[in-house]
């Protein structure tokens, strides 16, 4: 009983590890043609298009300009020898960075 309960196991991990490696053999394959697609030109170099985006500075851009009227009002909020005007000021400047990221938005 143990004996074949050992033989099933072992035959079922030789079976995973045969498809394992006939996968990677597969996908290496495929990362070949792919390769020789792109020297011949007929697939694009998908490499610039990652590096492209990994570069692209305008969503950090937004990011800052958009959070930084919520970090002056936090401190406003938290400071307590801070005028009322610089607090109202800052409330109505996050309100219409909040309208004009909507308008741009609804515009792409």
């Amino acid at each position: 009983m143990w004996l074949s309960a050992i033989k099933l196991a072992v035959q079922a991990g030789s079976h995973i590890y045969k498809n394992r490696q006939e996968t990677k053999m597969l996908m290496s394959d495929a990362q070949k043609r792919h390769a020789e697609k792109m020297a011949k030109g007929e697939a694009e170099y998908q490499g610039k298009l990652l590096e492209a985006r990994q570069s692209d500075w305008k969503d950090e851009f937004i990011l800052l300009l958009l959070s930084a009227p919520i970090v002056l009002l936090a401190k406003c909020n938290f400071s307590s020898n801070t005028s009322r005007n610089f607090r109202s000021g800052i409330k109505l400047f996050l309100w219409e960075s909040l309208h004009l990221f909507m308008d741009l938005r609804q515009q792409i």
